[in-house]
């Protein structure tokens, strides 16, 4: 009969197998997922101080599903228009083909569809996850492992007997910190005579093996560089991404206020059409009252056609643009959306909002906060801790290797035998008299040290020159700001008054052109510096890392 140890070790056996092979592919998806979540939120905690929602799951619907559809129609100007909602019971002449169904989105539901769909947003997050991943791996290898093995046979023999055989084996595995390993086997044989005598035989042992290395390869430092990286890595890939969540709402908004400013310009094209369209009609009738010589009709007509080119050329560019942060978004180009105009309002009401922070403290500010900086300060540590792994491998190998052997008990087949076992150990040693590839490498990581403080040299100057240019464009957009608003005044006032000399004959119709030119040019202006100070204001806060960007894409301030 089999022994109670052997049939312990067959059932535990059993058990490891059962519960490796009974996992669906589901099981360790949503097991992976469990270990790498919780990784991400202790690097949130270790990092940003505080934990946000982190996922990779597919949102699996369309994000302008549950978005309010509006009626619009496209202008004159070659813009689109929000119409009231046309009642049911309206006559048919109201429900124009003019008519269409559009999500509009405000600049909030515009980054929060980025966040949900954008696929380099989305790239981004798998790489969160594929950091912590590989954490997974690395930690593992720190872990006790097990393994386990059953096979079983039936043989007819020569002699006419039939026998049935089986083998059983569970091993623990564990890497030590410091840079050994221990290996526990337990490992069972038997064979049951069907016919002849129906004898049994059994045969176990028991084996427990350390190895550890005493010169190199040995010391927590050396031995745990991997995993020391691994969690290195996913603190960096951390900080990265809340980097580009603030790269990604400044790019968005500027994306978003470029295609308003773009619409904004093709409406003042469409005006100052209207505008020359109207002095066109008007000069010719001066012209047949012989009041304006005919070259001066030919004048408003030439800047009439002018002005439609520029307009044609204007509107195009808005639908392109308009594209484009579609695909930016992750939506599909003919996505039925359009921007809300009411943003850009927002902008010109609200004016210029300052920023209280001179150059001095954004700097101080900048190279305390900027988390790209911060990886930058932490990879020179790498960088060093590996000069440390090469100058190791320069070093003899000398291993101590101890092994505890317990055989099968002779009265007791399958039982382990105490009194029999035996005590092993040994002392490998592997001089260190040929160490080229070893000595390149650790050449190569000195020069790469060298390099990385260049680096961060560099970077930090990085730094600052974006605060020095993040400041001077805030300068910039302001003056241009308020050198535009003085200018579109200034330009409103020198149409009406060049209009009025012109009918009195004071005036050539040169003149209005020209005021008219400057006019429309000003308002485009205006608004391209307003939108210039606003990205300038929120790239500012950007690079001094005091832009908060939520998980839903926006920010504060």
């Amino acid at each position: 009969m089999l022994s109670r140890f052997t049939l312990l070790l067959q059932l535990l056996t059993g058990l490891l197998l059962l519960g490796g092979t009974a996992c669906s592919p589901d099981h360790y998806r949503k097991q992976a997922d469990r270990q790498v979540y919780s990784i991400v939120t202790d690097k949130q905690v270790q990092v940003l101080g505080a934990t946000r929602e982190f996922s990779i799951e597919p949102v699996g619907m369309d994000p302008l599903a549950e978005r309010p559809l509006e009626e619009a129609r496209l202008t004159e100007a070659g813009t689109w228009e929000i119409l009231p909602p046309t009642p049911e019971a309206a006559p048919a002449a109201l429900r124009t083909p003019t008519r269409t169904q559009v999500v509009r989105l405000p600049l909030e539901d515009a980054l929060g569809i980025g966040v949900l769909s954008s696929r380099e947003y989305l790239r981004q997050k798998e790489d969160v996850y594929l950091a912590a991943l590989s954490l997974t791996d690395a930690r593992r290898n720190f872990e006790t492992r097990y393994f386990g093995a059953v096979g079983g046979d039936v043989a007819r023999n020569s002699d006419g007997t039939e026998t049935v055989g089986g083998s059983a084996s569970a091993t623990l595995r564990r890497n030590l910190a410091a840079g050994g390993s221990l290996a526990l086997n337990l490992a069972s044989n038997f064979l049951h005579y069907l016919t002849g005598d129906f004898r049994d035989s059994s045969r176990s042992l028991f084996s427990l093996d350390l190895l550890q290395p005493l010169w190199r390869g040995a010391g927590r430092r050396i031995a745990q560089e991997n995993l020391t990286q691994a969690e290195r890595d996913a603190i960096y890939q951390i900080r990265s991404f809340a980097r580009y969540q603030r790269t990604f709402a400044v790019d968005l908004a500027d994306a978003y206020y470029r295609v308003l400013q773009q619409q904004d310009r093709v409406v003042n094209e469409w005006r100052n059409y209207e505008s020359l369209a109207y002095s066109y009609v008007r000069n010719a009738s001066l012209a047949e009252a012989g009041v304006l010589p005919p070259f001066q009709v030919d004048q408003v007509r030439q800047d009439q056609l002018r002005a439609y080119n520029r307009w044609i050329v204007a509107r195009e560019d808005y639908e392109l643009q308009l594209d484009r942060f579609k695909l930016r978004l992750g939506l599909p180009v003919d996505a039925p959306i359009i921007l809300d105009d009411g943003e850009l309002a927002k902008l010109h009401a609200q004016g210029l909002i300052p920023v209280e922070i001179d150059g001095e403290e954004a700097i101080t500010l900048a190279l305390a906060n900027r988390l790209d900086l911060a990886n930058m300060r932490d990879q020179l540590a790498d960088t060093e801790r590996r000069v440390e792994v090469a100058r190791d491998n320069l070093r003899g190998d000398l291993e101590v290797a101890l092994g505890l052997d317990v055989p099968s008990d002779a009265n007791q087949p399958g039982d382990p035998d105490w009194d029999g076992r035996s005590l092993s150990g040994g002392v490998d040693l592997d001089l260190p008299l040929e160490r080229l590839s070893e000595r390149n490498a650790y050449r190569r990581s000195l020069i790469n040290l060298e390099r990385q403080k260049r680096q961060l040299t560099q970077e930090t100057d990085d730094v600052k020159l974006d605060v020095r240019v993040a400041l001077r464009a805030l300068e910039q957009a302001r003056e241009s700001y308020r050198i535009q608003t003085d200018s579109v005044a200034v330009a409103e006032r020198r149409v009406e008054s060049v209009d009025l000399l012109l009918q009195a004959g004071r005036a050539t119709t040169r003149d209005l052109l020209e005021s008219q030119e400057a006019l429309l040019e000003a308002r485009n202006a205006l608004t391209a510096a307003l939108v210039d100070y606003t990205i300038a204001r929120l790239g500012f806060y950007r690079d001094l890392e005091l832009l908060d960007v939520n998980e839903k894409g926006t920010w504060q301030p």
